[in-house]
């Protein structure tokens, strides 16, 4: 299922009024419900493709996931059910990581901000077990590179959000 197609599941089962809200922790208040949609279904589907790369989806996975979920968003149980769905579609499907971040890259050309919010998640995730594994580094620098981030605003992101020291090399 490709990211345009979890979109549209995603806006006519739940209504775009009340479609995930976020905790505003560290990121700024995204502009639209719209854009808000695109980020979570962008950011678990890049999540279920990055838990599909670094190792088979498995109980142990999906519990990981839970637990991050309900520590970094305000979701309700439909909301984590959609997001666990979509982490689940993308970790099964034959489309690869790029396709995902490229498909977010075109439908939202003109949003670094929503890419950078992406790209926050992704690391805050792949470093979730207290460390930022270097494939786990090298393919959320791919997807910031594809989402259309610069390299420097990349390194800056990984120096906010995984802690000094804890960059497996």
């Amino acid at each position: 299922m490709s990211f345009i197609h979890v979109l549209v599941l995603l806006f006519g089962v739940y209504g775009l009024s009340t479609l995930f809200r976020v905790r505003r922790k560290s990121r700024p208040r995204s502009p639209s419900i719209q854009g808000e949609v695109a980020l979570i279904t962008c950011t678990f589907s890049l999540l279920g493709k990055l838990a599909a790369e670094e190792r088979d989806v498995s109980d142990e996975v999906l519990e990981h996931l839970k637990r991050f979920i309900r520590e970094e968003f305000d979701f309700d149980e439909l909301q984590q059910a959609l997001a666990l769905k979509t982490f689940q579609l993308a970790s099964e499907s034959l489309l690869e990581f790029r396709d995902y971040a490229l498909e977010f890259r075109r439908t939202y050309p003109d949003r670094v901000d929503l890419s950078e919010q992406v790209v926050r998640r992704l690391l805050q995730y792949a470093s979730y077990d207290g460390f930022l594994s270097d494939r786990e580094n090298g393919l959320v620098r791919s997807a910031a590179l594809l989402l259309g981030l610069t390299e420097p605003a990349y390194e800056l992101l990984v120096r906010e959000v995984v802690p000094p020291g804890k960059i497996l090399h």
